[in-house]
């Protein structure tokens, strides 16, 4: 152990071969904190997933844009910034069975993966999501007794 925390192996970007540690993003996920590629490696890469995502969803860079300009960067149901992880959400009832890809109109936006998570679980169900909302209301401002309170420490 360095004075600076753990010691470094030295590091290699498979993709461009690359050996200088400064070239490689932070990553905490991993044993020795960075990324597997360098940073610009791993830009392409990410450049790459988003264009097959668009062409799955029928969407040009130009519409995704749009979109993502229409809804300031945020996300779609919680209204919160959207960073590099995200969701294009669409509506089921139009490509059902869409294995290779959907027509693109059914794209109602941008959304956090967990906000996608919401919609797929509810099955896009107003009603079922609607009782979720006033199930979680009826406990909101509800007290737990001391009992339950001193099991849980």
């Amino acid at each position: 152990m360095g004075l600076r925390g753990p010691k470094r192996q030295p590091k290699h970007c498979p993709v461009c071969g690359t050996t200088d540690i400064t070239a490689f993003g932070p990553n905490a996920a991993r044993a020795d904190g960075l990324q597997s590629d360098c940073r610009q490696c791993h830009k392409t890469r990410m450049h790459d997933k988003l264009t097959i995502r668009l062409w799955f969803y029928g969407l040009s860079k130009e519409q995704f844009q749009q979109k993502w300009d229409e809804q300031h960067g945020l996300c779609g149901i919680c209204g919160l910034p959207l960073g590099s992880v995200f969701a294009i959400d669409h509506d089921h009832r139009c490509c059902p069975r869409a294995k290779r890809k959907t027509c693109g109109r059914c794209v109602r936006g941008i959304v956090h993966p967990k906000c996608n998570n919401l919609l797929g679980q509810a099955d896009d169900d107003v009603g079922l999501m609607q009782k979720a909302i006033e199930y979680i209301n009826q406990w909101k401002n509800k007290t737990f007794p001391s009992i339950i309170r001193s099991n849980l420490s």
